[in-house]
C-alpha cells in the first residue's frame, strides 16, 4: 500500500508542483524540484489514544469473611452470642445486589473517565486515578438459627491524584451507606485507613466518622514520597471497618489494594522529584499549523515506515546523553545527507527520533538505509517529495528548516517533564492540522 501511494498519477502531482509557488505558507521553503511521480499527498495517521485506560480490579479481600464464620456458628452459639457479623465482598441477599446495582454513579468522582467504570475496577491516565462500585456488604447472623437478621450494603469510591513535581500526592475517599435491613440498621461509626509502601508514609493514616444509613462520609490521606535522585515505586493499601449494634460480635474488616504501582523519582534533570502511573503512556502532540514540517516529517515516518512507530506502537524514550549523540551521528551525520536549498535553513530531522530506543541507529542502520523526503506545503495541501523510499526501510530523514525541527523536540522535551518520561518508557506521537 505504501509503494502505491509513491507511485500515484503524474498529473496529479505535476498540478500540486505547479501551485506551489516559490514558498509554503508558514515555513519559508519553497517546493523542491524533483520527479513529479514521487510526490503524494500527506495524510494524517490516525492516532486514536485513550485518555485513560482500565487497571486491575481492586480485589478487596475480608479477613474474616461470612463463610468463615457460618463454619463457626455453633461456637458463638454456645459461648451464648445471639448475634454475630460479618463483612464480604459478594452480596449474600437480594437486597445487597439491587444495592449493587445501584452504586455506579451513586458517588461523584473529580475526573470525568470514572464515570464509565464499576464493578470496583481501577481507570487511570498518567496522573490520576479512581474507582467506584467498589462494594462491603455486611451480613448479621443468629448463631442458634443461621437465619441473617440484618444486612448493610455500603459503596466507595476513591480517586488518588499524583503531582509530576512533588513526592506529594492525595486520595480522596467517598463511602456511602446505600441500604440496611434488620437490625443491622442502627447508626455506626466508621473507621477508614490508608497507608503506602517502602519508603512512602502516610501523613494521616486513619479517618473516623460517624455515619448513618443514606448517609456519606468522606476521607482523604496525603501521602509522601521523597526519592532523592532515585527512582521508587509504591502502592496503597486501604482498611475498612465499622462498629456493630449493641449485642453484635463485630468479625473481620475489608481491605484492598490500589491501581498498581505509583512510580517516584528525582531522574530529571533542574526539576523536583515527583510522581506517575507508569502503566499509562502519554501522547506526545504535535500540530502541523504549530510545528509545520517538523509535525509533517513526523506523519511521514508514522505513515510511510513499516513498523509504525510512534502510532501503530510506542516510541521508548532514550535517556543516555552519549547514546542519543550516537544514534543522531549515525542517521544525519554520516556523510551522506546534503542540505538542499529549497528548504530554507535546511536540517536532517531524523524519524523515529535519535532520543528514541527505536531510532534506526538502533537497528544498525545508517543515514544510508534510510529513507530521504522533504515534506512542504502546495495549494494549501501537505505534500511529501521522496528522494529516496522503497517501502522497508526503518528509518527516515526529512529536509526540514531548522526551527521546525527544533520546534518538535521543545514540545518533545516538555513532555519528558510534565510526564516525568524516563529511560525506556513509551509514549505515542499525534499530529493534528
Amino acid at each position: 500500500m505504501r509503494l502505491r501511494m509513491v507511485t500515484v498519477a503524474a498529473t496529479a502531482a505535476l498540478a500540486l508542483l505547479a501551485t506551489a509557488g516559490p514558498a509554503f505558507a508558514g515555513t519559508g521553503s519553497a517546493a523542491p524540484p524533483g520527479p513529479a511521480a514521487r510526490v503524494v499527498p500527506l495524510t494524517l495517521p490516525h492516532v486514536d489514544r485513550p485518555t485513560s485506560i482500565r487497571a486491575a480490579s481492586v480485589s478487596p479481600h475480608a479477613t474474616s469473611d461470612c463463610g468463615s464464620v457460618r463454619a463457626r456458628l455453633h461456637d458463638y452459639a454456645a459461648r451464648g452470642q445471639r448475634a454475630v457479623a460479618c463483612v464480604s465482598t459478594v452480596p449474600a441477599t437480594a437486597d445487597q445486589r439491587s444495592a449493587a446495582r445501584l452504586a455506579p454513579g451513586a458517588v461523584p468522582h473529580s475526573a470525568d473517565f470514572c464515570s464509565t467504570i464499576d464493578n470496583g475496577d481501577w481507570a487511570l491516565n498518567r496522573t490520576e486515578a479512581c474507582s467506584q462500585g467498589h462494594n462491603i456488604y455486611e451480613s448479621i447472623i443468629d448463631p442458634e438459627t443461621g437465619e441473617i437478621v440484618g444486612t448493610a450494603t455500603l459503596s466507595v469510591a476513591q480517586d488518588i491524584l499524583l503531582q509530576t513535581s512533588s513526592g506529594l500526592f492525595t486520595e480522596n475517599d467517598t463511602i456511602v451507606w446505600l441500604t440496611a435491613t434488620g437490625v443491622a440498621t442502627a447508626a455506626r461509626t466508621l473507621t477508614f485507613t490508608g497507608s503506602c509502601s517502602d519508603n512512602c508514609s502516610a501523613t494521616v493514616g486513619t479517618r473516623t466518622a460517624p455515619i448513618a444509613l443514606g448517609q456519606t462520609v468522606s476521607a482523604a490521606f496525603v501521602y509522601d514520597d521523597e526519592p532523592g535522585t532515585r527512582v521508587e515505586t509504591t502502592g496503597i493499601t486501604n482498611t475498612f471497618f465499622w462498629t456493630v449494634p449493641p449485642g453484635v460480635i463485630p468479625e473481620g474488616r475489608v481491605s484492598w489494594s490500589g491501581p498498581g504501582t505509583i512510580r517516584c523519582d528525582g531522574q530529571l534533570a533542574n526539576q523536583n522529584a515527583g510522581c506517575v502511573f507508569p502503566e499509562f503512556s502519554p501522547v506526545l502532540r504535535l500540530s502541523l499549523s504549530i510545528q509545520g514540517a517538523g509535525a509533517a516529517n513526523v506523519a511521514v515516518g508514522e505513515s510511510f515506515l513499516p513498523d509504525g512507530f510512534g502510532s501503530a506502537q510506542p516510541l521508548h524514550r532514550e535517556a543516555d546523553d552519549d547514546t542519543v549523540t550516537s544514534n543522531r551521528n549515525a542517521i544525519c551525520n554520516d556523510g551522506t545527507f546534503f542540505p538542499t536549498t529549497f528548504v530554507s535553513n535546511d536540517s536532517c530531522d531524523e524519524y523515529a527520533f535519535a532520543s528514541s530506543q527505536e531510532s534506526g541507529a538502533s537497528f544498525g542502520l545508517t543515514g544510508l538505509s534510510c529513507a530521504e523526503a522533504v515534506p512542504f506545503q502546495a495549494n494549501g495541501q501537505w505534500v511529501v517529495q521522496f528522494f529516496s523510499y522503497v517501502g522497508n526501510e526503518r528509518c527516515l530523514r526529512g529536509h526540514v528548516p531548522l526551527d521546525q525541527n527544533q520546534a518538535v523536540g521543545s514540545v518533545l522535551g516538555t513532555l519528558v517533564r510534565t510526564d516525568r518520561i524516563l529511560d525506556g518508557d513509551g509514549y505515542y506521537v499525534s499530529i493534528a492540522p
